[in-house]
């Protein structure tokens, strides 16, 4: 039987974990000049990110080392901030941006930040230098550029405040795709942010008309006005909760108001702050450990374990779409207390095949049972480690303690599973009898206490 086992509770981008678990609204604010923390479930709120102010933020994103980049309009930089421990880290990157809003990290790490009223640039991920423009002014006719998305389709979505006011596409090259909104005869006006949602679908905020509008994540058509109104009042961002609801940052109207993810219908202000204008979703604290789904002897339920065995114990740790089993760092793991076994003269502790047949790569390991510390009355075994970059991982399966013995010094053994014993009497001699036992031959012995 295969049981997962949450070990800690931490970071991630975006969760269906609640916010005891440490997930976090949130907030940059022209007015306040931080980044300010909510509770997404009550919008309550808990203080400035790291405890310091930014001057005018007008970007966020989370970087491929987990932390979190602010860009600073006022002060033309990008600062960072350890989301794990909730510190400020300062400068990361000076002098290159003007008048930016948004930025996003792309296929090589690097940071891609939209000039206001000019080109895109990018940064350097790993030194904060500047590698010049990425998509020039004119492209395609973009022109106050606000907004930059990098999606796993290998393309950059750019809000385009020049002519129909569109979402144009780009490739990583910085060469034009396509126009990729489609709504004709409806303007949408200046716009500002964007983000894709759960499933899959662009919401655009306009300025212009007050509005949040919805496109279709494949084609680009128009689907509808998401919400509109008094309530709207030049909406600046989106970011979707767990529970389904839309929060929208509204500049004008000073607050943040929650909204049906259905209906777009207004549920009221979540928070109020001044000039609203970037939201994010992040966990602050510790790195979550991974669950990882593991099987002790693959294909019995629950497994059954002979604490006076001396022989190894086979394990499984299935791989998934979020757990890539060549990323587990081997030297880590530990059953029981007990490490992985060497395996013969080449010294390997494991071996990574399609255990199940799922076409995701499974890792298969030995433990040694006379190094784990199992108690008589266990019923699960917990196995613990780490992944290469530092992400703790765990699981844990299902067990039966089976005995050593009947009482008689006779027992059945399977390599180092024990079958339940037979009274003596019954036992015909030879003592040593061959039988047949689950599609192959097992051998009876006839064990003295």
């Amino acid at each position: 039987m295969l049981v997962a086992l949450v070990l800690v509770a931490g970071l991630t981008f975006v969760s269906q974990q609640k916010a005891a678990g440490g997930l976090n609204v949130l907030l940059g604010s022209h007015s306040t000049d931080a980044i300010e923390r909510y509770n997404p479930d009550t919008g309550e709120y808990l203080g400035k990110l790291g405890n310091v102010n930014i001057s005018n933020p007008i970007g966020m994103a989370i970087g491929p080392d987990g932390l979190l980049y602010v860009a600073s309009v006022s002060n033309s930089s990008i600062v960072r901030f350890d989301l794990e421990t909730n510190q400020y880290l300062g400068v990361f990157s000076s002098g290159a941006i003007n008048g930016a809003r948004g930025m996003c990290f792309g296929p090589g790490g690097d940071i891609f930040i939209p000039q206001q009223n000019s080109n895109i640039i990018r940064i350097n991920g790993q030194t904060g230098a500047s590698m010049g423009t990425f998509i020039a002014a004119g492209t395609a006719g973009l022109s106050y550029p606000q907004e930059i998305i990098y999606r796993d389709d290998g393309m950059f979505y750019v809000v385009n405040n020049n002519g129909p006011h569109s979402v144009q596409r780009f490739d990583t090259n910085g060469g034009f795709v396509d126009v990729f909104t489609n709504d004709p005869g409806f303007n949408t006006g200046v716009s500002q942010g964007m983000s894709f949602s759960p499933d899959g679908d662009l919401y655009v905020a306009s300025s212009t008309i007050d509005a949040v509008l919805q496109y279709d994540g494949v084609s680009g058509d128009f689907e509808r006005v998401f919400t509109s109104g008094s309530q709207t009042m030049r909406p600046e961002d989106m970011v979707f909760l767990p529970d389904g609801d839309v929060l929208v940052a509204n500049w004008e109207s000073g607050y943040v108001s929650r909204h049906d993810g259905i209906t777009g219908d207004f549920e009221g202000v979540f928070a109020s702050n001044g000039r609203p204008n970037i939201l994010m979703l992040a966990s602050i604290g510790p790195k979550p450990a991974l669950d990882v789904m593991i099987d002790i002897r693959p294909g019995s339920e629950p497994s059954p374990i002979n604490l006076k065995s001396k022989g190894s114990l086979p394990v499984t740790i299935y791989g998934s779409d979020e757990v890539d089993v060549s990323q587990i760092d081997l030297s880590s793991l530990l059953l029981q207390g007990a490490s992985p076994q060497e395996r013969g003269k080449s010294g390997n502790v494991a071996s990574i095949v399609d255990q199940n047949g799922d076409l995701i790569l499974d890792l298969n390991l030995k433990f040694d049972l006379e190094e784990m510390d199992i108690a008589p009355d266990a019923l699960e075994l917990i196995l613990t480690g780490m992944l290469l970059d530092g992400t703790a991982l765990g699981g844990s399966d299902e067990i039966r303690i089976v005995p050593s013995s009947d009482g008689n010094g006779l027992s059945f053994v399977f390599g180092d599973l024990v079958a339940p014993a037979i009274q003596a009497q019954v036992l015909p001699e030879p003592a040593t009898l061959a039988m047949l036992a689950i599609g192959g031959v097992a051998v009876v012995r006839r064990r003295r206490r």
